[in-house]
């Protein structure tokens, strides 16, 4: 005679296996923006319950693209908790790495294309409203990847002015985030950190 396991722990059983076979590459993610390991366990914890709690009843085949959703916008919150307290910033993944991340946890389909198209209309709308060399240099420096003198050589202006260049637009990228720009947001603080490297 078969056992019927009553649904609510079915739920259970699968959720938990999920926690387990998810909690140690979401914890690699997490420590990217999370300097400190307690906070990183801590608002990995939140976004299990997060998880449990308001998703446990979509289907368990759904929870990797869920839990990849709150955990990138918790990292984004405590990101921005910093800022506002002033503590510096730590460095945050690549936009390659994020990709890997993002067909991880399942979102290499229609999603993930519909996020993207989102980002390059907000970059394309930033870029847009830049001066025409401002322009110019910016997309010779992240997206090119040419170095100041290599632009500046290019095009016949000091690696001072460059500077000047890139310093314009990166704040014209700043100014255009909010709240509902969380992957501009990641992308902005992607180039910014490449004039630390």
């Amino acid at each position: 005679m078969a056992i019927i396991v009553p649904m609510f722990a079915e739920k259970q059983i699968q959720y938990e296996k999920f926690v387990v076979d998810y909690q140690p590459r979401l914890m690699a993610y997490v420590s990217h923006f999370v300097d400190n390991r307690n906070d990183a366990q801590d608002v990995l914890q939140e976004c299990f319950l997060i998880l449990w709690t308001k998703y446990s009843g979509s289907p368990s085949s759904e929870y990797p693209k869920i839990i990849f959703r709150i955990v990138r916008n918790k990292c984004l919150d405590y990101l921005k908790h910093k800022k506002v307290t002033g503590s510096r910033f730590e460095p945050l993944p690549l936009l390659g790495e994020e990709k890997l991340f993002n067909l991880d946890f399942g979102w290499g389909g229609a999603d993930s294309k519909c996020i993207y198209e989102e980002l390059q209309l907000q970059v394309d709308e930033v870029l847009d409203s830049l001066p025409e060399r401002c322009r110019e240099v910016f997309l010779l420096s992240r997206f090119r990847k040419m170095k100041n003198r290599e632009i500046a050589e290019h095009l016949g202006i000091s690696v001072s002015m460059v500077e000047k260049h890139i310093r314009r637009a990166l704040n014209a990228f700043t100014e255009a985030l909010n709240e509902n720009t969380p992957l501009l947001f990641l992308l902005v603080m992607s180039w910014k950190m490449m004039d630390r490297m």
